[in-house]
């Protein structure tokens, strides 16, 4: 019976340790976090580059040689274990043609080149703060961010710079 008591007293201040352990530390945050590896290629899978100044950008995979939208930019805000971002704009590559892609390079046969790099605004017609809340977590023992969990996909941290692979307006094609 002492040994009920006991774990009855002792299930929710483990439960409290959890919480505090997964807390985001905003300066943790900041850099850049490559969904499902943190390895590298010759380009970047899916990732985020989180700012200092509360900005960040998502960047869709460079490995889509066809995808006309190239990233997403807004704000975020981090509060317990959750991320609040906004979207304020986005990247999207207008005009250009189709032409046949390198056989055992690209993944698709077919490559979108000579397209003009645009950012258009976002529209939020639903006049909510923060429109998207992305729960967080992956941390050590010591409260360390290891790895972001957002939505069921793990994000691994490949720099602390959130400059150094660059952005999407700078992409050639």
């Amino acid at each position: 019976m002492r040994n009920i008591i006991f774990l009855l007293m002792i299930c929710p201040l483990v439960g409290i340790a959890q919480n505090i352990d997964s807390t985001i530390n905003q300066r943790q945050l900041i850099g850049v976090w490559q969904i499902g590896t943190p390895k590298l290629g010759d380009a970047l899978l899916a990732h985020y580059q989180f700012f200092e100044n509360g900005e960040f950008i998502y960047n869709f995979s460079q490995y889509d040689d066809a995808q006309r939208v190239l990233a997403l930019k807004g704000h975020y805000r981090s509060v317990g274990n959750k991320l609040f971002i906004s979207i304020q704009s986005r990247v999207e590559l207008t005009g250009g043609y189709f032409t046949k892609g390198s056989p055992g390079f690209q993944a698709s046969p077919f490559v979108l080149e000579g397209g003009t790099i645009e950012t258009f605004n976002q529209v939020d017609t639903t006049n909510q703060r923060d429109p998207f809340i992305l729960s967080v977590t992956l941390t050590n023992k010591k409260g360390k961010i290891v790895g972001l969990k957002i939505d069921n996909n793990k994000y691994y941290k490949l720099t602390d710079n959130p400059l150094k692979y660059g952005s999407p307006d700078r992409k050639e094609h």
